[in-house]
């Protein structure tokens, strides 16, 4: 089941995120609740676009390592068969043909992991410029910015 999968570090991890989540929702409100809306506007945001940076990096790496694994596996169920015939390099040569994309594949991928990455790593600083510019105009107008 999929409890089953989460122990551990995992669930450490998740932990550790939801308890600072839930901390420095409450400090902001504290100080500012004017900017805190202001954040948190960009929460589902920052998340979903990590969450399909992550899901991205994922799927390249499984794409090549499914190929990869299996020349491996036909190669070590006709083990004796392999070395018999000296096919140690053949098979090899398959592996590593079928696990490393080709150049056009590696172009194409890191195009789009690059504008992945970059919007998903951009908005936080996005984030912060508008914490800024919520509050240069809290303070323009003379308001609490507390």
């Amino acid at each position: 089941s999929s409890l089953e999968t989460v122990t551990g570090a995992q669930l450490g991890s998740m932990l550790e995120a939801i308890c600072l989540l839930v901390a420095s929702l409450v400090i902001a409100f504290m100080y500012s609740w004017k900017l805190a809306l202001v954040n948190i506007c960009f929460m589902p945001i920052i998340v979903a676009s990590s969450a399909l940076q992550m899901k991205h990096l994922k799927a390249t790496n499984d794409i090549h390592e499914v190929a990869g694994s299996q020349v491996v596996q036909e190669s070590l169920n006709a083990e004796r068969t392999v070395f018999s015939l000296g096919l140690e390099d053949h098979f090899y040569q398959r592996f590593v043909e079928r696990s490393a994309p080709n150049a056009s594949e590696r172009l194409k991928d890191a195009g789009l992991y690059s504008l992945v990455h970059g919007s998903a790593n951009s908005l936080s600083y996005f984030q912060i410029a508008a914490s800024f510019y919520v509050g240069a105009l809290l303070m323009e107008q003379g308001l609490d910015v507390t």
